[in-house]
């Protein structure tokens, strides 16, 4: 799988592409699934373009290993999806206006709701359309972003299934520091959102899909797989936080960025390369000098980048 020039040209008018691996991305959806119970569910998280993967190829390609579901962050990243053929389920994680809710509808899209005046004008276009719209709850317990507040949730719950045309299918949370070595704030989090869970079964309000782990809670924290996972960067082959949550062994990164030499040149000592003579030669060095730079995403600030591969 390439992600390079929109025609494919190996040798396209610019020559820096990068190259994704479906062995790799099928490699590392097999190895958190396997540590998921039977009943667990795994929705992918192909946000920001799979974080810079290729969301479309990318969720084709977890859809035939078996993916149960996609995260996006937005309506749009959503549309992006169907438009390539995905069929499985959506979730949008972010904030969506109530005005685009006859376009979840039409692509059968599920919304995240956490508060009553956006759920109220997304059930009033639902109602006017004569279809169901399906949504989740967010829970806020210690992100502090999105979310209610774990006490005025069940309430919310309780109005969010007394709506005409929405279907509360799932309530979630999502963790602050799963990927630290500390799990106290994590564990916090989590006990608040059981809590919840509790009350809701109590009262025969709990939802079919409860799901808080990402990628470090499905590594390191498996008590908090409940009905489904939310794996995000783990499935690209990347640690979750290089040192305090690296990942186990038998996980590759699915990206490898390429490009051309475009000149080879030699440095006597003394001599200084490119913006603010940041890098002094100290010997006679031979050096290439690559067409990569701010469109690629590669900063200016000089930093350690680690091996380069010369074929």
């Amino acid at each position: 799988m390439h992600s390079a020039a929109p025609d494919r040209d190996p040798l396209p008018l610019r020559p820096t592409w990068i190259e994704v691996s479906r062995s790799a991305l099928v490699n590392n959806y097999r190895r958190l699934r396997s540590r998921l119970a039977a009943t667990t569910k795994l929705m992918a998280v192909v946000k920001a373009n799979a974080y810079g993967h290729g969301a479309a190829e990318t969720a084709r390609i977890l859809q035939t290993a078996g993916a149960d579901a996609f995260a996006v962050a937005t309506l749009g990243e959503a549309l992006e999806l169907r438009a390539a053929g995905v069929e499985r389920p959506i979730l949008v994680l972010g904030y969506t206006p109530a005005a685009h809710t006859s376009l979840a509808l039409a692509h059968s899209i599920a919304l995240t709701l956490f508060d009553l005046e956006t759920a109220a004008a997304m059930d009033a276009v639902a109602r006017a359309l004569g279809q169901t719209l399906t949504v989740h709850l967010k829970v806020n317990t210690g992100m502090n972003r999105l979310g209610v507040k774990p006490a005025l949730a069940p309430q919310m719950v309780a109005a969010l299934q007394g709506f005409e045309a929405l279907r509360l299918e799932g309530v979630f949370t999502h963790f602050a520091t799963a990927d630290e070595v500390d799990k106290r704030h994590a564990e916090a989090q989590f006990t608040r959102f059981q809590r919840l869970l509790a009350e809701l079964e109590r009262n025969g309000l709990r939802p079919p899909l409860a799901h808080a782990a990402n990628s470090a809670a499905l590594l390191t924290m498996p008590h908090t797989h409940l009905d489904m996972v939310r794996p995000g960067i783990a499935l690209y082959g990347l640690d979750p936080d290089a040192e305090q949550c690296p990942l186990p062994e038998g996980f590759r990164p699915a990206l490898t960025w390429k490009t051309t030499v475009a000149q080879v040149s030699d440095l006597e000592p003394g001599e200084a390369v490119s913006y603010g003579r940041e890098f002094i030669a100290s010997r006679p060095m031979r050096i290439a000098a690559l067409p990569v730079g701010y469109a690629d995403g590669f900063p200016r600030k000089p930093q350690n980048w680690g091996s380069v591969l010369i074929h």
